[in-house]
């Protein structure tokens, strides 16, 4: 049986991803209060998002379902995600 390719994508960070991209968040690396404040802003595992503009500074703006949110850089880093889904 061959695995199927979703299994072979690693988790990577979102900050890696380019604009048009499309992925799904599989893990926050952050404390309490950082997972906390992403899921008040909607940001949790199983969270499909897509990345709006991401260039070499300012913040990262992700669209989620109907809204975009803004990101910074540290966030961003500690953000797993799964791309192409």
């Amino acid at each position: 049986m061959t695995p199927s390719p979703r299994q072979n994508v690693q988790p990577m960070p979102l900050a890696m991803l380019s604009p048009g991209e499309r992925a799904r968040v599989v893990d926050v690396r952050g404390g309490r209060g950082f997972a906390r404040r992403l899921t008040s802003l909607g940001v949790m595992p199983g969270t499909a998002l897509e990345v709006v503009q991401n260039g070499l500074a300012g913040p990262l703006i992700v669209k989620l379902k109907e809204s975009r949110l803004a990101l910074g850089r540290g966030m961003s880093h500690r953000i797993m995600v799964a791309p192409g889904e």
